[in-house]
């Protein structure tokens, strides 16, 4: 059974959509990833990711697999 993820860390993010880790942060920087910082560390929404990609993200047992 796959679970729901609230948030996705900017690295669980990048690896979502293929790029660097690097590359995510810098586009949060520059306003073209939505996240918010919720303590210490940026997350992102799955709806942000789901409009970027075109589907819901994985669940979190699959994101393993995308490492």
């Amino acid at each position: 059974m796959s679970q729901t993820r609230m948030m996705y860390t900017v690295a669980e993010a990048a690896a979502i959509l293929g790029i660097g880790k690097s590359t995510a942060h810098e586009l949060t920087r520059r306003n073209q990833l939505d996240a918010i910082k919720l303590g210490g560390r940026l997350l992102i929404s799955p709806t942000v990711l789901e409009l970027l990609v075109g589907e819901r993200p994985p669940a979190p047992a699959e994101l393993e697999d995308l490492r």
